[in-house]
């Protein structure tokens, strides 16, 4: 491997490690790795190529995805001289704008490389590997073996997990909230199942993959998995399961239904052991009504006046309009991108998002089923503020195959585009 892909894996591996802040909790920011590592890999590259002379992919969407990124972010941007924290909103803008467009840089210049499958896929094995290390480290601190707080120098690291019902931690890994985490997880979970080689090492890492997801106790990562294997299935469905996999999945059913129903003591033990984790999954437990609650909130908010409409409160207030809910929380928002995109920024910036979104799911790309994933995910949450989001996003964008009956491939009716790899090509010295 070159230098470029050993950057490329710690930077997929740091994606969205949030719980590591290099300037110790002082700063006005969080400065994460991602926030190092991307203008070390983009500086990195760019010199390499122009040292080489090497030719960069052209790739057909780029221009169209990074015009209305652009866009996007203008409304947005715009939006925040409306706020009445101008400064906090001024910071959180400035934070979406080096999220969505250093994404975007990597992506551009990773996407030409030969080995970004190899780097994706190593990436995710590694983030998993540090979300264990954190689970662990998570764990040692719930039964107070050591401090919620890591310290040297101007490197501080939070460990301390969030917790359901005062009583199960819900480990996140190198990420601080369970939720985005569950996301993160999820889009290891998708480049392993895309890309990595089959084999045991491949299940044992989705195995491990799957346990971290689950322990996050996430709602919305589960309906984000689900929106992810049903597009993967609607996509690539070729046919009925194997007889073996059909006759093992039922043998299995059968005797933990049978064992179940044979002793009424083991009913009872595992119904009062999974109460509480049933009850975390209900739709009338305490945080689902709240999340209804927020709802129609934010649906009163965005209609309060037609300029609320139209240009929004201003990006990052939701906390502001929601301290009656969320009192001194300066992170409170509406529990849906799409609706505080609408509170925050107006109606232009919801259609753009909705834009972003839905090119990916309408046209095919290898990354259509993660694209559903982020859909479902933000239905009742929002990772606008996710490295994971904007990275999936322009992935998804710039792999995209149209179809169509002008200049199509006579074989296959799709337009010509590049394929997600393709190695770069030199330029004649």
């Amino acid at each position: 491997m070159t230098v470029s892909t050993y950057l490329l894996v710690a930077w997929i591996a740091l994606l969205g490690a949030d719980r590591i802040d290099l300037l110790g909790g002082d700063g006005l920011f969080l400065l994460t790795p991602f926030l190092i590592l991307t203008p070390v890999y983009l500086t990195y590259e760019t010199i390499r190529v122009a040292v080489f002379r090497e030719r960069l992919t052209a790739w057909k969407n780029a221009p169209v995805y990074s015009l209305l990124l652009l866009v996007f972010l203008s409304v947005v941007v715009l939006s925040t001289f409306g706020s009445t924290d101008i400064l906090a909103s001024a910071r959180r803008s400035l934070l979406l704008v080096a999220l969505s467009l250093g994404t975007l840089s990597v992506a551009l210049l990773a996407t030409g490389r030969a080995q970004l499958e190899r780097a994706l896929v190593l990436g995710a094995e590694a983030g998993l590997a540090i979300a264990v290390l954190f689970g662990a480290f998570q764990i040692a601190v719930v039964v107070t073996l050591i401090p919620d707080e890591f310290r040297v120098g101007y490197l501080s690291v939070d460990l301390m997990p969030m917790r359901y019902a005062g009583l199960f931690p819900r480990l996140s890994g190198q990420v601080v909230d369970a939720n985005r985490a569950g996301l993160l997880f999820l889009f290891y979970l998708f480049v392993l199942g895309k890309w990595a080689d089959p084999g045991p090492r491949r299940r044992a890492w989705m195995a491990i993959g799957i346990v971290l997801l689950l322990l996050t106790l996430s709602r919305s990562a589960l309906l984000a998995a689900a929106c992810v294997a049903a597009v993967a299935a609607w996509s690539a469905w070729k046919g009925r399961l194997s007889p073996g996999v059909m006759l093992t999945t039922t043998i299995c059913v059968a005797l933990v239904t049978a064992l179940l129903l044979a002793s009424p003591n083991l009913r009872g033990q595992v119904g009062r052991a999974l109460e509480p984790l049933g009850a975390r999954f209900s739709l009338s437990e305490g945080s689902a009504q709240d999340h209804r609650s927020l709802l129609e909130r934010g649906i009163e908010e965005a209609t309060v006046s037609v300029r609320r409409a139209a240009v929004g409160a201003g990006y990052g207030e939701s906390f502001l309009l929601l301290q009656d809910i969320f009192p001194g929380n300066r992170y409170g928002n509406f529990h849906s991108l799409f609706l505080t995109v609408m509170v925050e920024s107006g109606v232009f910036a919801l259609i753009l998002c909705l834009v972003l979104l839905g090119v990916p799911l309408i046209y095919d790309s290898p990354l259509r089923p993660m694209v559903a994933g982020l859909v479902g995910f933000n239905l009742f949450y929002q990772s606008l503020s996710e490295p994971t989001f904007w990275f999936v996003l322009a992935l998804a964008w710039l792999s995209l195959r149209y179809s169509g009956p002008a200049g199509a491939d006579a074989k296959s009716g799709n337009l010509p585009t590049a394929p997600l790899i393709r190695p770069m090509e030199p330029v004649a010295r």
